[in-house]
């Protein structure tokens, strides 16, 4: 029997356990024959206990990816969430996840693309920015619009709202009419990977531009 243990130096630990099998001849013996067991080894396990546990609390408590965290134990993701899903309470029904929050992050994320049967789908994440802690993930709505922010800042009371500072958000048109309207308050700010974008875009245009007055001609 093959099963992973905690990892050593970041590295993956493989446990090979030759089990036993007992049999038992006499004819009043109820069960003929038996497994070895051990209780850090449950029956068909891929991890021992402990590193069951150690998994969970890695994506439970220290806010690490399930990815990652798969990767270190040498085992595949859905291994990883079935612990987190198992042994954890879904923080998204806690609504202790939303206090003490002064800055939020806005982004959309395509989580399917388009087929020959609808459209690329959508959906919104709402994150905490706020400085002196791990950003974490507040929220994910489904939809791609200004409707759909303001509906989830809508559903916050007046006094959450408030106390937003800062709101990041990407050049969507949709987001910044939503924090305008819902968090007229808060300074909004691109966030870092778009900025470069849009700066590195604007460079090229200039650059295109130039040549073809200088040339006459677009050299891509």
């Amino acid at each position: 029997m093959t099963v992973r243990d905690l990892p050593a130096g970041g590295t993956p630990v493989i446990i090979r356990w030759r089990k036993r099998v007992f049999e038992c001849r006499y004819a009043l013996c109820e069960r003929k024959t038996w497994t070895e067991h051990h209780e850090a080894i449950a029956s068909r396990a891929v991890l021992t206990e402990r590193a069951r546990q150690w998994g969970y609390e890695q994506v439970g408590f220290h806010d690490r990816a399930v990815s990652a965290v798969a990767d270190q134990l040498g085992v595949a993701w859905h291994t990883i969430m079935t612990q987190v899903t198992d042994r954890g309470k879904p923080l998204v029904d806690d609504p202790k996840r939303l206090e003490n929050v002064s800055a939020i992050g806005v982004d959309e994320t395509a989580f399917l693309r388009a087929t020959g049967r609808h459209p690329t789908l959508y959906a919104t994440g709402i994150a905490d920015l706020t400085g002196g802690r791990t950003p974490r993930l507040l929220d994910v709505t489904q939809g791609r619009s200004g409707t759909v922010l303001g509906g989830w800042l809508t559903a916050r009371n007046e006094a959450w709202r408030a106390a937003i500072v800062t709101a990041s958000l990407d050049p969507f048109r949709g987001y910044a009419t939503a924090l305008s309207t819902h968090l007229p308050a808060a300074i909004r700010v691109l966030d870092p990977f778009h900025l470069v974008k849009l700066a590195l875009l604007g460079v090229d245009r200039v650059r295109r531009r130039v040549q073809q007055d200088t040339l006459g001609v677009d050299r891509r």
